[in-house]
């Protein structure tokens, strides 16, 4: 008799597996599609922004439909760019927060000696 193995996924449904390896990847797929839904809101909320602040600033001549394509165009832009290199970005954060943290232990060393 094999071993079987079984995890909860977000949405309420058990999931079974007869390897722990698949089971990680699993969980995996779904963290990395969660982030990737994180940045998507963070992508389409500040394309729209940005939008909006440049035509605010530089459009305000353009015909209404030219700018009301142009938001939609760069909050849709923005969250598909930012949903395509979530992982890239999520790992230069951890990245720049780690080397953060080391440089503040390095300073505190440092002032101490």
């Amino acid at each position: 008799m094999t071993m079987r193995y079984s995890r909860r996924r977000a949405d309420g449904i058990t999931e079974y597996s007869d390897s722990a390896e698949r089971l990680a990847a699993a969980s995996d797929r779904e963290l990395d599609a969660q982030a990737q839904g994180c940045f998507t809101v963070v992508g389409l909320v500040s394309g729209f922004v940005v939008a909006l602040l440049l035509l605010h600033s530089y459009g305000n001549s353009w015909p209404k439909v030219v700018r009301f394509s142009l938001v939609i165009a760069a909050g849709i832009g923005g969250a598909l760019l930012l949903r395509r290199w979530a992982g890239v970005i999520a790992f230069l954060v951890g990245l720049v927060l780690a080397l953060g943290l080391l440089a503040g232990v390095a300073g505190l060393i440092w002032s101490a000696l």
